[in-house]
């Protein structure tokens, strides 16, 4: 590759890292506003005025999950309307950290637990939240054709069940 073709190639992976970020940050933020809509239907029974037989078709029918994920994406915008968390807090922890930490706002270490979803992997966090990891056999691995990691099996299982 030459000079110029290599820095045509930086300047597209510069481009790609930079939109990937701008987006992602994009999904961050909606996450919460889309919870904040959600609520507002309910509570105006837009969803109603819309045409829908029910609130449960009319999340289904907007593109964007299921009812049950639209339900956790509400509970997070309450958490952010109620002041439990800030929005700057919310979009630092992420959406897949505070779905995992909403059956545990009610703890008396929520704090804590949310102080530990800023920081820590998902995986520690689930750990910490009461799944344990089970690693299994490290001799049975694949290895990503793309980026060359090195892929390990593991699955989160219930403490005590």
């Amino acid at each position: 590759m030459d000079d110029q073709a290599l820095l045509q190639h930086y300047s597209e992976a510069e481009n790609n890292e930079r939109e990937t970020r701008a987006l992602c940050m994009a999904v961050k933020v909606n996450f919460i506003k889309i919870g904040m809509l959600l609520n507002d239907s309910v509570e105006e029974c837009f969803w109603s005025q819309c045409g829908h037989e029910n609130f449960s078709e009319y999340v289904e029918s907007l593109g964007a999950g299921s009812y049950s994920w639209g339900t956790r994406l509400m509970r997070m915008a309450t958490l952010v309307q109620e002041g439990i968390l800030n929005t700057s807090e919310a979009l630092e922890i992420g959406v897949s950290k505070m779905a995992a930490l909403l059956p545990h706002v009610e703890d008396d270490n929520f704090q804590d637990l949310k102080e530990l979803a800023k920081v820590a992997p998902y995986r520690d966090l689930r750990e910490e939240l009461g799944h344990k990891k089970v690693e299994l056999d490290t001799e049975i691995f694949i290895t990503c054709n793309r980026c060359g990691a090195k892929i390990v099996g593991a699955k989160f299982v219930r403490r005590g069940k």
